[in-house]
């Protein structure tokens, strides 16, 4: 379902309106207990489905709620629709009001649909200005995750250029928190994202497994995905890939500063296997396995997908993959299926009570 934000009455002080014909041109007003005098003042808005998504020539699944990024990559902060209501101060005008594009009336109510260039010289039929330097939309910047630290202002848009533009890029500087922020009523949020921004160096991220049942007796599967609702909770940029990916069981955690998963007290799991499936519906792994890495000797398998090995005892080369996609599909989600053979190596965790089974990746 897509994400609608409907506001109340709005208070800015720094757009102006050019307006045609008979009518004036006329400041648009703030608080409204001093809107006396003026010819029209915003009084509602409805932004449909704002959010952060990576930009198209990048071709991953474009959307998420939190993102990972190599340093310098860009992401942009785009909307479907951005819809202004304008009325004399005295007039409540918004969605459920029947709009009367007419300046003369006492009852005017334009809506201003900014990303439908035919809608809004109907229904809002005057020039739209903003002060320079002050874009009503603007992406906000909090390092370390602190949203109670002074932000930094990335970049800004104005929805009412013409041509209509329905997102605009920006470019994290470090990781941290990122806020699309409508600079009306002293900023109201319109999404918000957590970003975790690498230069040099590597950082872990974990996922729960669950049981996967499969009708074979010799083996035992688990299985995981990024999880979505409906937009994937994790994205990752094309310019990162998978390194080390171990198995972890312990206790399941939440980290307080970043707030995703984690394992507590953990110890290391053997599986024989790894294999990744795009877009994978629940059937027989068997018939989908083509793109797998085989654990080693080594206690914990050894397994790194940058020397994959695709079959036991072969030599490995670059598996080139996000969790949450194969370079190769970008565009389809993928699950990672442990695969635990006792004749391949591969030892099934036993979980205690409170206990659970993750999947850590190793991003670089």
């Amino acid at each position: 379902m897509k994400r609608k934000l409907f506001g109340g009455l709005l208070a800015l002080v720094s757009f102006g309106f050019a307006a045609s014909g008979c009518v004036p041109k006329a400041t648009i007003c703030g608080d409204p207990a001093h809107q006396t005098g003026c010819a029209f003042a915003f009084s509602d808005f409805q932004i449909d489905n704002p959010r952060f998504e990576f930009p198209v020539s990048m071709q991953p699944v474009a959307g998420g709620q939190d993102f990972w990024l190599r340093n310098g990559d860009t992401l942009d902060a785009a909307w479907d629709s951005f819809v202004l209501f304008l009325a004399r101060p005295e007039i409540m005008c918004g969605p459920t009001t029947p709009v009367m594009p007419d300046r003369r009336s006492p009852s005017a109510c334009f809506k201003c649909d900014f990303t439908n260039p035919s809608t809004a010289a109907h229904d809002c039929p005057m020039g739209f200005a903003t002060a320079p330097g002050n874009d009503p939309v603007i992406v906000n910047f909090f390092a370390d995750f602190d949203s109670q630290a002074t932000p930094v202002a990335l970049a800004g848009a104005d929805p009412a250029v013409m041509p209509p533009i329905q997102s605009f890029p920006f470019t994290p500087p470090a990781t941290g928190t990122v806020r699309l922020t409508l600079q009306i009523n002293g900023g109201i949020k319109l999404a918000e994202a957590k970003v975790f921004v690498l230069s040099d160096g590597t950082q872990t991220v974990s996922y729960p497994l669950q049981p996967l049942a499969q009708n074979v007796t010799d083996v035992t599967f688990y299985s995981g995905t990024i999880p979505r609702n409906p937009v994937l909770a994790d994205n990752f940029s094309t310019n990162l890939h998978i390194g080390k990916v171990r198995l972890l069981k312990g206790k399941p955690d939440v980290d307080p500063v970043t707030g995703k998963f984690r394992i507590q007290d953990a110890a290391v799991v053997k599986p024989s296997r790894i294999v990744f499936i795009p877009d994978y519906r629940g059937d027989s792994v068997f018939a989908h396995d083509s793109t797998r890495c085989y654990s080693d000797v080594s206690t914990d398998g050894n397994l790194d997908l940058t020397q994959c090995r695709p079959n036991a005892g072969a030599a490995g080369s670059l598996l080139d993959a996000t969790p949450a996609y194969v370079k190769v599909d970008p565009q389809s989600v993928l699950t990672w299926i442990a695969e635990f053979r006792p004749s391949e190596g591969g030892i099934a965790p036993t979980l205690d009570a409170g206990e659970a089974l993750a999947i850590e990746f190793t991003i670089q």
